[in-house]
């Protein structure tokens, strides 16, 4: 694949990307790492998060949290703030899946979307 981004574009910036197990989010934490960042994802499954950071590559770590325990979600930022210094960037793409209407969801259900 042709690099499209400078590899140093990141370089000496810290991202912090929630919802990063799987999918887009995880791509997308490879691709500030391939940009020279250092990374943190968050999941709830600490085993897929932890397959996740070493997927990740260049200097990356993992955590397990739920985004609805906004106390994990303190303790997370703290570590990677401790870990790798000011948090530059800032993904957070955990969500719930609910199939419904946004005026038929619960209030819950809206809060953990």
């Amino acid at each position: 694949m042709t690099e499209t981004f400078n590899p140093d574009l990141l370089a000496g910036k810290v991202a912090f990307v929630a919802g990063a197990s799987s999918g887009i989010n995880l791509r997308v934490a490879q691709r500030y790492a391939a940009a020279g960042a250092k990374v943190m994802v968050i999941s709830r499954s600490a085993e897929k998060i932890t397959e996740a950071a070493a997927s990740i590559g260049g200097d990356a770590i993992g955590m397990a949290c739920d985004v609805r325990d906004y106390g994990k979600v303190a303790e997370a930022l703290a570590h990677c703030h401790d870990r790798f210094g000011e948090i530059d960037i800032v993904l957070s793409g955990a969500a719930g899946n609910f199939l419904a209407p946004a005026l038929g969801m619960s209030a819950n259900a809206f809060k953990t979307v």
